[in-house]
């Protein structure tokens, strides 16, 4: 079982964080699973803890489709994700 505190869950968050091109993207949940290359109902695990921790945000929209933005605490960590691709 993946649990927050899981390396492979902080593995599978940065993977997910890692999918927005730019800091100011939002996906829908289903574009961010497969950006991610996770099956739907792995992702939404994932996304779920990451909003709880605050990295992402799911808004609302028509029906039951919801759009997935990073937070202020989630761009920080794309930024490094970035800068760490230089890096390598």
């Amino acid at each position: 079982m993946i649990t927050n505190n899981n390396p492979l869950f902080l593995s599978k968050g940065f993977n997910i964080i890692k999918a927005f091109i730019t800091p100011k993207d939002e996906f829908l949940t289903t574009e961010l699973s497969k950006k991610s290359n996770m099956s739907w109902g792995h992702s939404q695990k994932i996304i779920k803890g990451l909003c709880d921790r605050g990295y992402l945000i799911k808004e609302k929209r028509k029906g039951r489709t919801r759009i997935i933005k990073l937070t202020e605490k989630g761009r920080a960590i794309w930024f490094l994700s970035k800068e760490l691709e230089v890096m390598l």
